[in-house]
């Protein structure tokens, strides 16, 4: 018995078994009808086999669709199971001889009998065939099933019919299943249930409680329970749906959920193709458009797209609501919709999705639903509809502020492939370039490669071409790049328009600050200073976040915060720095932005990024680049604006401020460059504040979130980051494998390339190369003094040059580059005054360094400086050494060396060791570019002996011990006795040559960690 069919099973069995002589008698019918796939087979195989097992002969046949236009078909298999005659009696061999219209197959009716419509049955074969069904009943019972009568021949189920009425054998009975009929007649509509003669019977959808028992055939008990509500949901109780959807969760490649709508496989998908086929004529083509289009049944557009009756519609609707394929207005699985999609052919497909398309389009439908059609047919070459592309555009338009990159990509790609006009074409390949740009850096690449010529060509719109300026010099084009941007000028000033004009200046100064080689001095000075009254039209700024600056006809982001002047200082931060962006919007509508508010603001943050570079004098740039920051969301549009905001504040030395909004702006950050970029800016962050573990840790990611030929020139960026904390950290060997990277010419004519200069001369005067460091300093100044952009802030490069000449004994050179580094530093930028005085008192007679170093400390400490410090500390601590107070140095320089390991450095507080090598030799380390040669003298355990390194359980010890930590304290921390403790110490005492414990240098080459 069927588990989840008991009650229609025990009611079949007692119609069956009924005795005929409590009723009329005669020939028993049962019809079994439902939805597809609601068991009505199975039902129908279960008391076929009861009534075998009980001694009843059974002959079934199925009726299929590809034969119900073959007649007798049906008919032909049931005689083939029905038992041969007895052997007949004598006497009655003369009459069968004589019988012209013996029972058998239809074709032996009478060659004299009337004609009759193709569709019916001759009453004299009828009647021999019901004496043909009917004798083998004589004799005993007799069940004939037909699975899906609905589908059964004409002539067949005449005849069966012809059966039922006339036959007087109460031993026979006719058990069939009937689905949705194509015709809307039912199977002997017209017998009466009286009597007990007829048995109708339909199947419905199973409850929760059938559905967990049903499921547990398959799945275990507790499991079975658990999903049988979210199967139940799924399938809409369809027993077929449920076995199907059990069998895929069985399969090892399954998903399973815990909760939700299950995750279906093949075996579901195939089952909802068969019911919504099985469902009737238009069931399935009605499901396909309801997929299609994603409407209700009752939308105009199903029929129209279909070409079918709304009265059909839903009708075929409503089957398919009863065999669980739809629940309402939609599919209960998404996977049912994919199911009777995937079975088109592709033609047929490409045809339908284009109907849809058409529709849509015409019926007012939003871009975005058009585009999905259009973009399922794949449209592969030029089409003559200019709608086709236009909404592609726009479809691609307003995808990226839903954060759907990738379909927008694929709606320009169509669009350029269908496009028929060469320069509307061009002008979608530009907007293709700058969606890519973001997420796609690779194919970014050649798209703009392939708009080179175009942009110098003036065959792009002027807006496009500016936008592709910057594009064209991060990946080396300088050349086509600058011949673009004078076009875009000329082209400009002979409009004038005023928002084409501040377009120009934006990106005029975006690329003086970034590529200033790509501009000459006559190039540069128009754009030197802003202009009175660009300020005043600036007083807006916080539009720009909510305006695109592709279009700046659409907001992009709502207005966040209603900027407001404030005096920004690294100790008293703007109250409104860490307001979240995602802040609750004021009650008030948004007002629309103002025009050309979008390039303005790009003025605003770039003027104000070039002032701090040197450019220009602006004593607002602090104040304009926060205000940025406070108003402006990170899209695709607005992330160089962020990133010059930020890189303002970096030059600026306010390194607390720009990390908290540069970990804020990465919680934002979707697009692959944005992301790598903003990891870049927070490993050059950590590594001013001397954090250079976490430098090293951003500048690695940074540089994996891009391949090399997507960084273009910006390789710089985090390539001078990665080298320069691996330098202060003593793995030089890998700081040299990262300089020998190729990288492109193009990148040294770029503020990228400075810092890289920087960064490889940092490495070659840690290593000795002192020649080769002074040259790429000196090509620094010369660089930054040709470009306007002298800002010590940027690179320190005199710093590192006098560092250099005191390595090579000439502190005159050395004191006058730093004085003149200090005559050049902006008071506020406390970072670089502390570590230009640091390198100015090695230059100092020895009485005079201590103010000059303590001034540098107190500087660094209120910048945040932690490794500098570190630095300063440590020549503070040897000058006070050497100037008779060695109590007081030796704990500076304990001070300093705890700093150094928590920034993670090694130079010059202790010598580089390989990772395998974990023992602590004396300081003989090479004098690194942050180690001074007046710097730190031998303490009495120079000497030790590599016959005599510390074990590593004596590091340990004498590491604790040189922290301040009692015996006790160490023999808790180390799980050892307090015994041991002071044998250890003995140990190391004679070792270093040292006999107190104030005497433990703290320059031990091990890890913190392994002291926790």
């Amino acid at each position: 018995m069927l588990v989840y069919r008991g009650e229609e099973t025990a009611r079949l069995r007692e119609f069956l078994e009924a005795d005929p002589r409590t009723g009329r008698p005669g020939p028993r019918l049962a019809v079994i009808s439902g939805a597809a796939g609601m068991g009505k087979t199975e039902l129908l195989h279960a008391i076929a086999d009861f009534a075998a097992a009980n001694r009843v002969t059974v002959v079934s046949a199925v009726a299929a669709p590809t034969e119900q236009d073959l007649p007798y078909a049906v008919l032909e298999q049931l005689q083939q199971g029905v038992p041969a005659e007895p052997e007949p009696k004598p006497g009655q061999e003369q009459e069968q001889e004589h019988r012209t219209d013996a029972p058998g197959r239809p074709e032996a009716a009478a060659p004299s009998a009337p004609a009759a419509p193709a569709s019916q049955v001759p009453l004299r074969v009828l009647s021999e065939l019901t004496r043909g069904f009917g004798a083998p009943a004589a004799a005993g019972r007799v069940l004939i099933t037909v699975d899906d009568i609905q589908f059964a021949d004409a002539q067949s189920r005449q005849v069966l019919e012809y059966l039922l009425r006339n036959s007087g054998f109460s031993g026979l009975s006719v058990v069939v299943t009937e689905g949705p009929a194509p015709t809307g007649e039912a199977f002997c509509a017209d017998a009466s249930p009286e009597a007990g003669r007829v048995l109708r019977m339909r199947l419905g959808p199973l409850g929760v409680e059938d559905v967990g028992r049903l499921l547990a055939d398959q799945l275990p008990a507790a499991e079975a329970t658990h999903l049988a509500p979210d199967f139940h949901r799924a399938t809409g109780g369809n027993p077929m749906l449920l076995k199907a959807l059990a069998a895929d969760q069985l399969l090892p490649s399954a998903a399973r959920r815990g909760g939700g709508t299950p995750q279906a496989g093949d075996l579901f998908r195939q089952a909802a193709l068969r019911c919504a086929q099985r469902s009737g004529d238009y069931a399935l083509a009605v499901a396909r458009g309801l997929a299609l289009l994603r409407e209700p049944p009752t939308s105009p557009n199903v029929s129209l797209l279909l070409s079918v009756e709304d009265r059909t519609i839903r009708s075929a609707a409503a089957a398919l609501e009863d065999a669980g394929i739809l629940c309402g207005r939609r599919f209960r699985h998404e996977a049912m919709g994919e199911a009777v999609l995937d079975d088109l052919s592709t033609e047929e497909a490409a045809r339908l999705h284009y109907c849809a398309a058409k529709l849509l389009h015409q019926g007012g439908a939003d871009p975005v639903r058009v585009a999905t059609q259009l973009l399922a047919q794949d449209l592969r070459g030029p089409v003559d509809e200019a709608w086709v592309w236009e909404v592609l555009q726009e479809a691609a338009r307003q995808a990226p502020a839903g954060g759907e990159p990738d379909f927008a990509v694929r709606c320009l790609q169509m669009a350029e492939r269908c496009c028929r006009d060469e320069p509307t074409r061009l002008s979608i390949r530009a907007q293709l370039a700058e969606l890519n740009w973001g997420h796609q850096p690779a194919t970014a690449a050649q798209q703009v490669r392939s708009l080179a010529l175009p942009a110098r060509d003036g065959r792009l719109p002027i807006s496009y071409t500016l936008r592709l300026v910057p594009k064209l010099m991060w990946y080396g084009y300088v050349d086509e790049a600058t011949a673009a941007l004078r076009l875009a000028s000329t082209t400009a000033a002979e409009t004038h328009a005023p928002r084409l004009d501040d377009e120009v200046r934006a990106t005029r100064l975006q690329v003086a600050g970034t590529y200033p080689d790509a501009l000459t001095e006559n190039d540069r000075a128009p754009y030197a200073e802003q202009r009175p009254e660009r300020e005043a039209a600036t007083a807006s700024v916080s539009t720009a976040a909510t305006e695109s600056a592709a279009t700046e006809t659409t907001a992009t982001a709502p207005m966040l915060t209603k900027p407001t002047p404030t005096k920004s200082t690294e100790s008293h931060p703007a109250p409104t720095a860490l307001t979240p962006t995602a802040s609750a919007p004021t009650a008030s509508a948004p007002t629309k932005p103002a025009p050309g508010a979008a390039a303005r603001a790009r003025v605003r943050v770039f003027g104000a990024l070039n002032s701090v570079l040197g450019l220009r004098s602006e004593s607002t740039a602090v104040a304009d680049a926060e205000q940025i920051l406070r108003s402006t969301m990170l899209t695709e549009t607005t992330v160089e604006m962020l990133l010059a905001a930020l890189g303002a504040l970096i030059l600026s030395d306010l390194l607390a401020s720009s990390a908290r909004w540069c970990d804020r702006l990465l919680g934002q950050a979707r697009g692959k460059r944005a992301l790598a970029m903003l990891m870049a800016i927070r490993a050059h962050i950590f590594l001013r504040q001397g954090n250079l573990t976490a430098a090293v840790e951003r500048a690695e990611a940074s540089l994996a979130r891009l391949p090399a030929h997507g960084w273009g020139v910006g390789i710089g960026l985090p390539l001078s980051a990665l080298v320069e904390a691996r330098t202060r950290m003593g793995h030089h060997e890998a700081a040299a494998e990262l300089l020998e990277r190729p990288v492109p010419d193009a990148m040294f004519r770029t503020r990228y390339g400075l810092s890289y200069l920087h960064a490889r001369a940092a490495l070659q005067l840690q290593t000795g190369r002192h020649h080769a460091a002074l040259a790429d300093f000196m090509r620094c100044g010369e660089l930054m003094m040709a470009w306007g952009m002298d800002s010590p802030a940027l690179v320190p490069w005199r710093t590192g040059a006098a560092q250099t000449w005191l390595r090579l004994q000439d502190s005159e050179r050395a004191a006058a580059l730093v004085e003149d580094e200090l005559s050049r530093t902006h008071p506020k930028h406390l970072r670089t005054r502390g570590a230009a005085l640091r390198v100015l008192a090695a230059t100092r007679p020895l009485p005079q360094r201590p103010a000059l170093l303590e001034e540098a400390v107190r500087l660094l400490r209120d910048a945040g400086d932690s490794y500098t410090m570190a630095l300063a500390m440590t020549d503070l601590g040897h000058a006070y050494k050497r100037l008779g107070a060695p109590a007081k140095g030796r704990g500076l320089v304990r001070q300093a060396g705890q700093m150094a390991d928590i920034c993670g450095a090694y130079e010059p507080f202790r010598a580089p060791q390989p990772a395998a090598a974990r023992v602590a030799p004396a300081r003989v380390a090479p004098a690194g570019p942050e180690a001074l040669p007046e710097g730190p003298e031998p303490t009495a355990g120079a000497g030790i002996r590599a016959e005599e390194a510390l074990t590593e359980a004596e590091r340990r010890v004498a590491r604790l011990a040189a922290l301040g930590h009692t015996n006790r304290e160490i023999s808790s921390k180390l799980f050892i006795t307090v015994s041991t403790v002071e044998q250890h110490l003995t140990r190391v005492y004679r070792k270093i040559n040292i006999r107190r414990r104030q005497d433990l240098p703290t320059t031990l080459d091990f890890d913190v960690a392994d002291c926790a």
